[in-house]
């Protein structure tokens, strides 16, 4: 079946520290490329994503793939999967391993950010019942890409 496809560019700021900025000298802005997809037919939503530039020194790789739980159609499970890879002579595993910890570090803000939207989401769809005109129906995500 169909799928819509989008591809978005993220300037992304995260502050180096000290001991970092030899490796990755000028700019601590990574362009960040995000693919996105999803397949109605299947029920997924899956966004891949990988930065640009900064690459000699880290390589950041990471799948999202989003589906509705078997347990229960109205509950979204993600599997999360991140490649990280350094290849700076000497110091490629001090690197990949500050890279898995700052990606922990960030996932919590993400996870934060995402219950967030998905709480303003759910707000939209209150629709207040005094209203003297007819109201404006917004329908929640979930109906306009199923399960997702």
């Amino acid at each position: 079946g169909d799928k819509l496809k989008s591809t978005k560019l993220i300037g992304k700021t995260n502050k180096l520290p000290q001991w970092g900025r030899r490796f990755v000298p000028g700019s601590a802005e990574a362009l960040v490329l995000e693919e996105s997809v999803v397949d109605p037919d299947a029920e997924t939503f899956v966004t891949y994503t990988r930065n640009l530039n900064m690459t000699q020194a880290m390589s950041v790789e990471e799948k999202c793939t989003y589906y509705p739980s078997p347990e229960n159609k109205e509950w979204t499970c993600c599997q999360r999967q991140v490649w990280i890879k350094s290849n700076i002579y000497g110091f490629s595993m001090p690197l990949q391993s500050f890279g898995l910890m700052r990606y922990k570090d960030n996932l919590k803000k993400t996870q934060k950010g995402l219950e967030y939207v998905l709480e303003k989401m759910k707000e939209c769809t209150t629709v207040p019942t005094n209203s003297l005109s007819p109201p404006l129906v917004r329908q929640p995500a979930r109906d306009t890409i199923p399960n997702v």
